[in-house]
């Protein structure tokens, strides 16, 4: 078997890495380290050829240009994860750019996921990864990995949010970054 990992330098990507090539899977590493630039096209037209020839590809960069430009042109050649966050859920409160760009890639996602000609898809949201942000709650790097586990065996499954819990932590961290009472 044989995926592709956009963005697999950072902390998630090289736990995703880990994990496939502990199960005997040659995994494919994008970004700049192996010569992939995702802000230039080019390399994302090489990428999407080199996915016609995978069993999965893990769409994770956090360019948002790329991640749209593989959701269009993959979405019906090869099984698809694509990493979102939960943070699209308070894309009406927070305003912030990240977060409506995500909120982008999800609704096409979400457009395209219906298409009878579409592979399994599997839109992953994630709230907060240990480590990435101060926070009360938490996604492991493991929790991930057993989420995409039972997905690869249940792929009618094509959305799993692991949302933000509004704690009064989280809710002071909502007004001290974006001024917001909840």
């Amino acid at each position: 078997m044989k995926c592709i990992i956009t963005g697999h330098t950072g902390q998630f990507g090289k736990h995703l890495t880990a994990y496939f090539e502990n199960r005997s899977w040659e995994v494919i590493g994008i970004s700049r380290t192996t010569g992939y630039d995702l802000n230039n096209i080019d390399h994302v037209h090489q990428v999407i050829e080199l996915a016609h020839t995978c069993d999965l590809f893990i769409n994770s960069a956090s360019i948002i240009t790329a991640q749209e430009l593989f959701l269009k042109n993959l979405h019906s050649v090869v099984k698809m994860i694509t990493i979102g966050t939960s943070a699209t859920n308070f894309t009406d409160i927070t305003k912030d750019e990240y977060s409506l760009q995500k909120k982008q890639i999800e609704d096409l996602f979400h457009q395209l996921s219906v298409l009878t000609e579409s592979k399994d898809m599997l839109l992953l949201k994630i709230s907060a990864l240990e480590n990435s942000i101060v926070s009360d709650y938490h996604v492991s790097y493991d929790n991930v990995v057993t989420i995409i586990d039972f997905w690869m065996n249940n792929p009618i499954v094509n959305v799993i949010d692991t949302q933000f819990k509004l704690t009064d932590f989280t809710k002071k961290k909502l007004k001290d970054l974006h001024g917001l009472d909840l």
